[in-house]
């Protein structure tokens, strides 16, 4: 995964996002069951439900950004061959213009 962390960062970016993601499942569910243990008390165990869902969340955009930075290549790569395409085309109608004018 990091042989060339420059080499496509939005993948990179990506695969952080569902690490992260899983890490801090792991550290909330482990975080749950010691406040269950040691408090007996459940109503902190819960109040880790929406820290979790807000940890999915953030990393949703985390993950979403990871795909627009490995879509702006994709899209850079269509624009410049749309240009050439433009040009081509704009070369083509100029000698057609000028078949015709002679």
């Amino acid at each position: 995964m990091f042989k060339n962390p420059f080499n496509n960062p939005g993948k990179i970016i990506k695969d952080l996002a569902v690490i992260l993601f899983w890490i801090e499942l792991g550290v909330a569910a482990i975080a749950a069951i010691m406040y269950i243990v040691a408090y007996e008390n459940y109503t902190l165990a819960i109040s880790i439900v929406p820290a979790t869902f807000g940890a999915y969340v953030l990393n949703l955009l985390l993950y979403g950004y990871g795909e627009i930075v490995e879509n702006s290549k994709r899209t850079a790569n269509n624009i410049a061959m749309a240009a050439r395409n433009t040009d081509e085309i704009a070369a083509d109608i100029k000698s057609l213009t000028t078949r015709t004018e002679e």
